[in-house]
């Protein structure tokens, strides 16, 4: 699939789109290590794809600190429904932080980066089913 048409179908807004468009602009121009800079031939569509590939990095500690905790209380009280909801809290808790801390950190909102996610997901599958 094309990257063009995968970002439309990502569900990113108008408004996300030119907070992007924004940082794209503003991390063209910085300079990076070695007096090098971002090639100016890079397209805003590989960026968009590049910050979903970093907005998803380190998605695996909230997700396996909790289950973790979970696993820790199933056998320390033998009910899967209290260890159920014990993930299902503490997982929700570390999602929120995760996009807060992102989107500080991407200068963009927290519905923004679940998006990015989201279209990080989608081209995962979408490259399997290419292969």
């Amino acid at each position: 699939m094309d990257k063009r048409l995968l970002i439309l179908k990502s569900g990113l807004t108008v408004r996300e789109l030119l907070r992007l468009k924004n940082n794209y602009v503003g991390t063209k121009s910085k300079v990076y290590s070695k007096e090098t800079k971002i090639k100016d031939i890079e397209p805003f569509s590989d960026y968009i794809l590049f910050v979903s590939r970093l907005s998803w990095r380190g998605m695996l500690i909230p997700f396996l600190l909790p289950l973790c905790f979970a696993i820790y209380d199933y056998y320390e009280y033998r009910i899967i429904i209290n260890s159920i909801k014990f993930f299902i809290l503490i997982y929700g808790i570390m999602l929120l932080c995760v996009f807060k801390s992102k989107g500080d950190y991407f200068k963009v909102k927290m519905i923004t980066i679940a998006k990015l996610m989201y279209l990080r997901i989608r081209d995962i599958l979408n490259h399997q089913k290419n292969i």
